[in-house]
């Protein structure tokens, strides 16, 4: 489970590495080269935290997992604050699952 929580905060820096600074670099200095390589870069890391959400419901989380993180992911510094509260298990399954760090 740490792996996903690794790979949140991942997408996370490429979120916010596309959105605050390749972006504004493109728009502000007619430089589009940093947005073609990190936005391919960021949209397989988006997908792959998503696919990884879905493959820990019913396995350490529960439904709600998957529509929170994808809200969460969708805004730079999301996933950060997200994977904070998987680990701390706001999202177990049940209230006797430990967190991540144990």
């Amino acid at each position: 489970m740490r792996w996903v929580v690794w790979l949140g905060w991942v997408e996370g820096l490429s979120a916010v590495l596309l959105m605050c600074i390749a972006t504004p670099v493109k728009y502000l200095m007619d430089a589009p080269h940093m947005v073609e390589v990190l936005g391919p870069i960021h949209g397989a890391l988006f997908m792959a935290y998503l696919f990884a959400l879905t493959l820990g419901v019913n396995r350490w989380w529960d439904w709600r997992t998957v529509p929170v993180g994808f809200l969460a992911a969708s805004f730079p510094g999301g996933a950060w604050w997200f994977d904070h509260r998987l680990s701390k298990g706001l999202f177990a399954l049940d209230e006797a699952s430990e967190p991540v760090g144990a």
